[in-house]
């Protein structure tokens, strides 16, 4: 048998058409049935290539056989669904083809060499292994990042090729651990954000079950700051003060303004003071031959993510668990830790300890372990999260077309479990002054302390458009309170539910929540009648589906959105009341523990029920169900900080 590189052989194939030429190249690049695994570059088309000199130029400027590698060996229906189809042309796609895996090859030879460092117990820093540039570094985890929120199957197989774990790892060794240690708040950046973000998506529990305790002290430290340094570190694209956003220029005439970057080093709040001012989000970003502008993902929800995951391990028995050391929860007057309550009336002792914290206090039931992992391989439940990151970039640009509400209906509705962490008052007082290490905030062996399980039971209202209309066909414009204009259209301001204090989820102050059948009438004081908000019921259904933006332009468009609910933590039962920023999907809710069990909410003024206070939470919702942000207390003003911590929910399947 003649090889491939003989005259003849080489002649049949240079004289065949070029469309069947790619045919057999095609087949040649993918891996055969006997390849151990379906990852990895086309090596097999560089023998193909090699083989003479009219097939090799055929080849090398084929577009249609490199575009077609491309769909084949990478995921692109969240391209389509993403992108207009000139950004995916065929020369577009074959130039990402070469790209990638450029990039890829040299994750794999970074990671490998890391591997074999960790081996030889050798300490060594990112540039030793491979001296790149800081673009370099930044672009390629932007396109990790990017192809996490497109896989569908195949992205991950590729990543996991290519060692990307490992290399992760890697870098928060020689870079962000190192700057822990010595400058303990380390500043926000774009490559830290991206790498914490990414070792989030693709953790599992297999993962956090096979790191040494070496690796687990590591990580724990490096993220703990992130989690609990709320005075350093935004949960949010934009201040969770304002509500009302896109913002108008100062005056008609004058262009937006010109905001800092949201990533500019060496810039801190004054002492106790709280960072409210506004920033661009926007980083350019080398995505399908165009310059994008995006925002990072917010680098303190992957932090959350990964802090609260490392709990459930533990609380599963993944790891040995603590004694009765400090397992539950101080009593400080000050947050949200007290003594939880025993069945047997009594307090937590050597032989009950992690009873305490099996135990659901309110139905005396066994709390099961939620544990959830990041969901991949349905790349449509990140579409919400890559429509975050390319709309809300300048708070004076508009995030939507103002035909769909941010979370399609039925997001937030239903049961949702999970927990909250906190540091006991005093040692949150130190960190604010600068008295206490972030490292030391809390120790790897430390996790179970200060972090309590709680459920909540969501109700989701909308108000549309056909509603607003019926609320002016029945309240005539000298029914409104004389101090507001006329109302002339029913998105003017004067008809939709005024903006109200932060720390009341921004209800105005006394507004009534009466359910009613099929939906909740709310009344807002100074305003005669009621808007009404329709309740979103969702189908039955035995099967759980992601919920999907319809790209229907619809004629009742939801205005806002309210949700209402209730839930019960180890203080006793609560109620919760809270609406969504359109600009960005921000969930900001009231959890009242003075929770009167009837049907309606209202403002009170007087005593918080059994000193056990209101609480202000704010988060996103991201894709697989997780709710995830920070508390804050609501005695504290808005321009102070608070006592703050940090949570997580997940939908209840």
């Amino acid at each position: 048998m003649r090889s491939i590189n003989s005259p003849s052989i080489a002649t049949t194939l240079a004289t065949i058409p070029p469309e069947l030429l790619d045919e057999i190249a095609f087949h040649t690049a993918l891996p055969n049935a006997s390849s151990l695994s379906p990852y990895g570059p086309p090596t097999d088309l560089t023998n193909l290539l090699l083989s003479c000199k009219t097939i090799h130029d055929t080849l090398t400027s084929s577009l249609c056989l490199y575009a077609r590698l491309f769909r084949t060996q990478f995921d692109s229906a969240a391209l389509w669904r993403r992108f207009p189809p000139n950004w995916l042309t065929t020369h577009i796609l074959a130039e990402e083809l070469k790209r990638r895996w450029n990039a890829l090859k040299r994750i794999r030879r970074v990671a490998a060499q890391w591997g074999e460092a960790q081996t030889r117990k050798e300490t060594t820093t990112l540039g030793a292994l491979e001296m790149r540039s800081l673009n370099t570094i930044t672009q390629d985890l932007w396109m990790m990042y990017l192809m996490l929120l497109e896989n569908d199957g195949m992205n991950e197989g590729q990543l996991r090729w290519a060692g990307a774990q490992m290399f992760i790892w890697g870098y928060f060794s020689s870079h962000l651990i190192p700057q822990a240690k010595k400058f303990g708040f380390q500043p926000e950046t774009v490559d830290a954000t991206l790498a914490l973000s990414i070792s989030w998506l693709l953790t599992t529990r297999e993962s956090l079950l096979s790191e040494s305790t070496r690796q687990s002290e590591a990580a724990v430290g490096l993220i703990r700051p992130f989690v609990f340094g709320a005075h350093r570190y935004d949960a949010c694209l934009a201040p969770w003060t304002q509500f009302d956003l896109p913002l108008q220029p100062p005056s008609p005439s004058e262009s937006r303004p010109c905001l800092p970057s949201r990533y500019r080093p060496g810039v801190h709040t004054p002492y106790m003071a709280t960072d409210q001012e506004l920033r661009n989000n926007g980083q350019r970003v080398q995505y399908l031959e165009q310059r994008a502008v995006m925002s990072a993902p917010v680098m303190t929800a992957a932090a959350i993510c990964k802090y609260f995951a490392r709990i459930e391990v533990r609380m599963s028995g993944g790891r040995p668990k603590l004694g009765n050391h400090g397992v539950f929860a101080q009593r400080t007057g000050a947050g949200p830790g007290p003594l939880i309550p025993m069945r047997n009336g009594g307090v937590p002792t050597a032989t009950t300890t992690m009873s305490v914290i099996g135990d659901d206090p309110i139905t005396g039931e066994y709390e099961k372990a939620a544990e959830h992992y990041p969901v991949l391989g349905d790349s449509k439940i990140y579409d919400i999260d890559f429509h975050r990151m390319v709309a809300c970039v300048d708070p004076y640009v508009s995030s939507f077309d103002g035909v769909r509400p941010f979370y399609p209906p039925g997001s937030l509705t239903g049961v949702w479990e999970g927990r909250f962490a906190y540091l006991e008052f005093d040692a949150f007082r130190d960190m604010l002054v600068g008295c206490s290490d972030p490292q030391e905030l809390v120790q790897e062996h430390e996790l179970l302390m200060g972090q309590q399980h709680q459920i909540w039971r969501i109700r989701e209202f909308h108000l549309y458009t056909s509603g607003v209309t019926e609320y002016l066909r029945r309240s005539p414009p000298q029914s409104y309170d004389p101090a507001l204009p006329t109302a002339e259209t029913e998105t003017d301001p004067s008809v939709i539910l005024s903006t109200g204090p932060a720390t009341n989820a921004f209800f105005p102050e006394k507004t009534l929540l009466q359910e009613a059948n099929g939906g909740l009438e709310v009344y807002e004081p100074g305003k005669q009648g009621f808007l009404f908000y329709k309740e979103h019921i969702p189908a039955p259904s035995g099967e759980v589906t992601s919920p999907k933006i319809d790209t229907d332009e619809e004629e009742d468009r939801v205005l806002d959105t309210i949700i209402t609910g209730s839930g019960h933590s180890a203080w006793g039962p609560f109620s919760i009341r809270g609406r969504i920023r359109a600009w960005d999907g921000l969930i900001t809710a009231v959890k009242d523990y003075s929770y009167s069990g009837t049907g309606s909410t209202a403002q009170d003024d007087g005593e918080d029920g059994h000193d056990r206070g209101r609480w202000l939470y704010r988060g996103y919702l991201y894709a697989g169900g997780n709710w995830v942000g920070r508390w804050r207390d609501t005695v504290t003003e808005l321009q102070f900080c608070g006592y703050e911590g940090a949570f997580i929910m997940h939908a209840r399947r």
